[in-house]
């Protein structure tokens, strides 16, 4: 999920698609339900990157 959240984000910002973003962001809260399973560090980035998710969505990309 993590990797098609990241992929998702990048061809979002490309196109200025925000429907593409909120997939991103869905993608990457699901990720985040496997918290427990990850890497204190990797967790960090996904909340990171899906925090920059959102607010190039509240920003219009």
């Amino acid at each position: 999920y993590y990797l098609k959240a990241q992929i998702l984000r990048e061809k979002a910002n490309k196109e200025k698609n925000s429907q593409l973003m909120q997939e991103a962001i869905s993608n990457f809260d699901t990720a985040l339900t496997k918290r427990s399973q990850l890497p204190r560090d990797l967790a960090r980035q996904i909340e990171r990157e899906r925090r920059k998710a959102v607010e190039s969505l509240k920003s219009g990309g």
